[in-house]
């Protein structure tokens, strides 16, 4: 993962802690990504890591919510887009974030209660 990602990911991650409300929405982090040994792949791939699964998952209000992070530059795998697709046709919410600010207007857009905003 190239190192703004995973900054970026870090810096929502923590928003996301901070704001998280669990009697109200709650979320986790999935993770499929980063470079793994061939035999570690495997074992996580027998226990059901699929390619493609975004990186955030969150629940409110009985919906699901899927946040894919990227870098400024990065852009959606061809599992990441087939992904996106079949949530999307599941009724669920997919959204790609490049920014912090772009995370919490997904959540403010979304209805999800927020105990801070970022400030402008």
């Amino acid at each position: 993962m190239k190192n703004s990602e995973f900054h970026l990911h870090c810096a929502i991650a923590a928003f996301l802690y901070f704001n998280a409300a669990p009697e109200l929405w709650t979320w986790f982090h999935c993770p499929n990504g980063e470079k793994r040994t061939k035999a570690a792949a495997n074992r996580l791939k027998a226990m059901g890591v699929k390619a493609g699964v975004p990186d955030i998952v969150i629940y409110h209000n009985g919906r699901i919510i899927y946040v894919e992070v990227k870098g400024p530059y990065g852009s959606l795998s061809p599992a990441q887009k087939a992904s996106r697709a079949a949530t999307i046709a599941r009724g669920a919410g997919f959204h790609v974030v490049k920014s912090l600010e772009e995370m919490a207007d997904v959540l403010t857009g979304l209805g999800i209660p927020l105990r801070a905003r970022l400030a402008t």
